[in-house]
């Protein structure tokens, strides 16, 4: 686990894993795979390579994707990408300004 003075002001102590995961982008869409260089109880770090990624993705961190987490960009830098782990709140909030689901339908 680093130290506090590693991780500057963070608010979760963040710890080297060194796994394989998977980003999934959307619905039903493909699996690719990333490593996960560190994590928190507030979010990751991943290596995703020249991959784009889009502001909000799901991370797969179980084989066969048993254990999931909603996930929005915080930074990238080159082959790194920082994500914060989401709340439901957080998904229909940011779900709707990025137009990933569709809005209501007036009543006729």
């Amino acid at each position: 686990m680093r130290k506090h003075k590693e991780t500057g002001a963070r608010r979760h102590d963040r710890i080297d894993f060194l796994k394989p995961a998977f980003l999934i982008m959307e619905p039903n869409g493909p699996w690719f795979e990333c490593w996960v260089v560190d994590i928190s109880d507030g979010g990751v770090c991943i290596e995703v390579g020249a991959l784009p990624v889009p502001k909000i993705f799901v991370l797969a961190l179980a084989p066969g994707g048993k254990v999931r987490r909603a996930c929005l960009i915080a930074w990238r830098q080159g082959e790194l990408l920082g994500a914060r782990f989401m709340k439901a709140g957080d998904i229909r909030k940011h779900a709707v300004q990025a137009q990933f689901v569709e809005a209501p339908r007036p009543a006729v």
